[in-house]
């Protein structure tokens, strides 16, 4: 599956979720953690030598500045800890919007919203759906500064950007890595260190397999209706998917999957629309009490993006519905 260039998405409900660099989000933390928590990073955050926004950061710790090379835009800045990261409280009390946190043997201050609790005692599946955390899990494929500060600017890490999140997800990531390098660990895991170039469904069996996650290969239908019941029955077994289909269909108009997509850029106040038509590989989180999908499109401008059944069938229809379901092993 192929995947690149200046295109995303996201949705209605994404907008509340969005994180500025300023640091506002809705998953502010509660009052009631105590030290030695382990916290969860949400967003791209600052890990600063004092309590105060404009404080020198720490710069000494990972994943220092990432893949750091032209194709990859020089790195992330150094002193900065990529979202979905953990972090160990140090003092219960907030000071001056911040908390005392150590990060890799270090201690430092984030600020407060940009942290969120962990709670082991949920599904992890059940705890990547809440929306203050979903975007923590979230990855792209390509060089944004909210997204993947260590990006490219083309990709066709598509499959192996989708395998990242679901080892994010299931707690198989190797800490302290930066979005890019997370990325870059998922197509090593089926032997392909490139940037560039497609991948199988069987590549990614073979890198999941690898990495720790059971696999199973979603079938080859002829039916949208009948992939579509079996996305449901892996999904309602807590199971995340690496889903292919494509987005768009060349030489025709925006289809009901674009419009859903350049739908949530409106809403998330990101101009322009969503239109890659080629082959593509999507992540599926879950699916909401109400029945509709949180996906992570690997080139979303916006996230993790919630899309109804109609949307997301109109997905598969077209080269689509085959990948594979993953899940923790027991």
């Amino acid at each position: 599956m192929d995947g690149g260039g200046a295109d995303a998405g996201g949705a209605d409900a994404n907008a509340r979720r969005l994180l500025d660099d300023a640091g506002t989000t809705t998953s502010e933390p509660k009052p009631g953690w105590a030290e030695g928590d382990t916290l969860l990073v949400t967003k791209y955050a600052s890990f600063r030598k004092s309590a105060d926004k404009s404080a020198a950061t720490i710069t000494a710790v990972a994943p220092g500045t990432g893949v750091n090379d032209s194709f990859h835009y020089g790195g992330q800045p150094a002193g900065v800890i990529p979202p979905g990261q953990h972090v160990v409280l140090l003092a219960e009390q907030k000071k001056n919007g911040h908390y005392n946190v150590r990060y890799d043997g270090k201690s430092g201050w984030i600020i407060a919203q940009k942290l969120h609790a962990l709670d082991s005692s949920m599904h992890p599946v059940k705890f990547a759906m809440q929306p203050a955390v979903q975007n923590a899990f979230y990855k792209n494929q390509l060089h944004r500064g909210r997204w993947n500060k260590d990006g490219p600017s083309y990709s066709g890490n598509c499959a192996p950007t989708s395998l990242a999140m679901a080892l994010a997800v299931f707690g198989l990531e190797k800490p302290k890595l930066s979005v890019e390098q997370s990325i870059h660990r998922a197509r090593k895991s089926y032997g392909d260190g490139s940037d560039t170039g497609s991948t199988t469904n069987s590549q990614i069996t073979q890198g999941a397999t690898a990495l720790g996650l059971k696999v199973k290969a979603l079938p080859y239908l002829s039916q949208t209706s009948a992939k579509m019941d079996v996305i449901d029955a892996q999904l309602d077994k807590k199971h995340v998917l690496q889903l292919a289909g494509e987005p768009g269909n060349p030489g025709g108009g925006p289809t009901v999957y674009q419009k859903a997509m350049t739908q949530a850029y409106k809403a998330g106040g990101v101009s322009g629309s969503y239109t890659y038509s080629g082959h593509h590989s999507i992540f599926v989180l879950g699916r909401t009490s109400s029945g509709d999908y949180v996906i992570g499109d690997p080139i979303s401008e916006v996230g993790m993006v919630t899309l109804t059944r109609a949307q997301l069938k109109d997905f598969v229809a077209r080269w689509g519905g085959s990948g594979n379901a993953l899940w923790l092993p027991q």
